[in-house]
């Protein structure tokens, strides 16, 4: 199986991991919107156009095509909802995207939809509100308290994340993470809920402990991986 890494940037280590792992008849390529060192670690590359662009997709589709490559692997969370839209059209080209559906990804990169589906099956989860009136009003009613986690809706490598210990500055710094969005690659999904892209949450204290559910490519459950997070860099 010759496997394609989209959206490498610069995680050498992640391409590295694939080149240990596979079979020597296997290839492992890379691609990438700017060339970094770590699109070039693989057995090929290509410069993608990039995510958003009308020709992202039929270009990765090509590439896979000219160079024998079945399978399609994305490492960057933004990559995600553009190439599991196009699923089916990878699957007539006989490539396999290693992706979940697109349902499950707009679910799990829309942190309110999260929200909601948490909810919905019963699991407990911070309280959440798209905009700073409701929070207000939530700590007047005492269903709320300070600090507060202000973040983008749809975000990602802790961007736009700040922390409110009182009124003028959730006001603040709610604005200023929605500045941070439309300033930034988070514009692209963020323009899908514009009127509501920043969303606030209570903070917990605590542990955090990351888990990470594997599955076959058939969608059959393997096992699952948990680990307690000791520090935090980039979302990483």
């Amino acid at each position: 199986m010759n496997i394609l890494l989209t959206s490498v940037g610069r995680r050498s280590y992640l391409v590295d991991y694939f080149l240990e792992a596979v079979l020597d008849t296997d290839q492992i390529h890379c691609c990438n919107s700017e060339y970094t060192t770590s699109v070039a670690r693989g057995d090929g590359y290509f410069l993608s156009p990039l995510i958003y662009s009308p020709d992202y997709v039929d270009s990765i589709i090509r590439y896979c095509k000219e160079r024998d490559i079945t399978a399609v692997l994305s490492l960057f969370d933004i990559d995600l909802l553009v190439l599991s839209k196009n699923e089916q059209k990878f699957k007539n080209n006989g490539i396999e995207l290693i992706l979940a559906p697109y349902e499950s990804v707009y679910l799990c990169n829309d942190k309110w939809k999260t929200f909601e589906f948490l909810k919905e099956v019963g699991l407990k989860t911070p309280r959440t509100y798209l905009s700073v009136g409701d929070a207000l009003q939530a700590i007047e009613s005492s269903e709320l308290e300070y600090p507060l986690v202000i973040k983008p809706r749809w975000g990602m490598a802790s961007m736009g994340l700040y922390f409110a210990d009182n009124e003028n500055e959730l006001k603040v710094l709610f604005e200023k993470s929605k500045k941070d969005v439309f300033s930034s690659y988070l514009k692209y999904e963020s323009e899908l809920t514009k009127e509501s892209s920043i969303i606030i949450q209570e903070k917990l204290i605590g542990a955090e402990y990351g888990v990470d559910v594997v599955n076959t490519l058939d969608s059959e459950y393997f096992e699952t991986l948990a680990k307690q997070k000791v520090t935090m860099r980039a979302g990483e």
